[in-house]
């Protein structure tokens, strides 16, 4: 369950949340919440347990991710372009239609994520765990880095 305080604050907007970042350095606990749709462009989300949160359609553009946990989350049709997501957990997320242009998944751990028709271009997947992902629609020609010790997908 998402910590309220953590929400209120959230709910205050992307300037007051970065700010209580800056100033506080506790993990967010967001799991479960309900932000789809949410305007969080330029958030700094880094360590923060998002796990079963729902992110779908929300706008995450130059989100800072990096080592937060969004297991099970549901980024379906969210804007993660430019988004750092480096080392973060998206197991089993759904990012099916996601915008990840330009984004950053070097060494993202997304084992049994569903990445059904997301848009990859100039995406860093170099050193990501894709192990069973669901990459059916995607056109991984324009994503980058395929090849440095990226574990093949099995289906897609």
């Amino acid at each position: 369950m998402a910590n309220p305080e953590h929400l209120a604050i959230l709910k205050q907007g992307v300037k007051v949340w970065n700010q209580w970042r800056e100033e506080n350095r506790e993990v967010p606990y967001l799991n479960g919440a309900d932000l789809r749709a949410a305007d969080l462009r330029g958030i700094d989300l880094s360590y923060a347990n998002l796990l079963n949160a729902n992110l779908s359609c929300a706008d995450l553009s130059d989100a800072l991710l990096s080592i937060a946990f969004l297991g099970k989350a549901n980024l379906r049709e969210a804007n993660l372009r430019e988004a750092n997501l480096r080392e973060a957990n998206l197991r089993e997320a759904n990012l099916r239609e996601a915008n990840l242009w330009e984004a950053n998944l070097k060494k993202a751990y997304l084992r049994h994520a569903n990445l059904e028709k997301a848009y990859l271009r100039g995406t860093n997947l170099s050193y990501a765990n894709l192990c069973n992902v669901n990459f059916n629609g995607v056109d991984l020609k324009r994503a980058m880095n395929l090849q440095q010790k990226t574990q093949i997908p099995a289906y897609g």
